[in-house]
């Protein structure tokens, strides 16, 4: 049977690091801007004024995400108004609490915000079962990952079927894991 509504839906947000970088895109702007407008023309100074504008734009919506959970999957929407393309739940094997220190995130999974790549296979030490699940690493340093990571601490990891698997911080970890939880058993 097919829900009518989404299982959930939830929201990362920007931490103290994804808004220091929001704060740097617009203080290199800024200079840009100021630098090219006395220097050039004003038309040249407000081109690059939107251009960066753009750029702060974009590094928040990177931070900031909507996200669904359905019978389809996972979407996130990048500021929450900008869906990229599910992550499917047909290969989502199981959903697990992976925990990372501030100091081991970028070098674990390559940094903060919206994107793919490799990153470091979880360890049996970052990782906690969600409900009566058992907890699933695969024993390789690096996979294939998407993510949406905006903060340190505890995340919510997707071991994919195909090798890829997905990572997300979300503001209520828990209720995000239950409902990926309950998106996969009802698919079963």
């Amino acid at each position: 049977m097919r829900p009518d509504a989404p299982f959930y839906v939830g929201t990362t947000r920007p931490s103290r690091i994804g808004w220091t970088r929001i704060g740097l895109t617009v203080l290199a702007g800024v200079i840009a801007t100021l630098l090219m407008s006395s220097r050039s023309s004003v038309a040249a100074g407000l081109l690059i004024a939107f251009l960066f504008t753009l750029l702060t734009l974009w590094t928040w919506m990177g931070q900031h995400a909507r996200f669904v959970v359905d019978e389809r999957g996972l979407t996130v929407s990048l500021g929450g108004f900008l869906p990229r393309k599910p992550w499917p739940l047909a290969d989502f094997r199981t959903v697990q609490y992976r925990t990372l220190g501030a100091s081991t995130v970028g070098v674990t999974l390559g940094g903060y915000g919206w994107r793919r790549g490799r990153a470091s296979a979880s360890t049996p030490a970052e990782l906690s079962p969600v409900g009566s699940r058992k907890i699933y690493t695969t024993g390789q340093a690096q996979q294939p990952y998407r993510l949406m990571v905006t903060r340190a601490g505890t995340m919510v990891e997707i071991v994919g079927r195909s090798g890829t698997n997905y990572v997300i911080s979300p503001e209520d970890t828990e209720a995000t894991a239950a409902a990926i939880d309950q998106a996969i058993r009802a698919r079963r």
